[in-house]
């Protein structure tokens, strides 16, 4: 799916299809720069747009794995808390009910520093859980 060219290249070109909604597209092409560019200084860049595009797709399991690689290779990236609201966000929607609960206090309790706006979505999902305050 990538063209001939250069890792900067053929990250832009995975990233257009993502711009242009053609997330299909973007995916093939994310999976196959990481595979192709592993050395590449845009590797955090397309794993972190492959967790996003799979979270447009409503592929909420991937999007959880893609983004807990991302967070897990590049804990220092600026992206962490967003990424890390993401894995939140995704596993509400697929987890089942016993185990988001322990899921979200494990995302909240392993934040450091976490802004208000992460305090505050993290106290929205668990309260639209019903999870129990411990």
């Amino acid at each position: 799916l990538l063209p001939n060219g250069s890792a900067e290249e053929n990250f832009n070109y995975a990233l257009d299809l993502a711009n242009q909604l053609d997330f299909i597209n973007a995916e093939k092409a994310l999976k196959e720069f990481l595979n192709k560019h592993k050395e590449s200084n845009r590797t955090a860049d397309a794993q972190y747009w492959l967790g996003r595009v799979y979270f447009a797709q409503k592929k909420f399991e991937e999007a959880t794995i893609a983004l807990s690689e991302f967070n897990i290779v590049f804990p220092n990236d600026p992206r962490y808390q967003e990424t890390t609201l993401l894995i939140a966000e995704s596993a509400v929607n697929f987890a089942p009910k016993d185990k988001i609960c322990n899921i979200l206090n494990q995302l909240s309790e392993n934040m450091v520093n976490p802004s208000e706006e992460f305090v505050k979505k993290i106290k929205f999902f668990k309260n639209d859980k019903k999870c129990t305050s411990e």
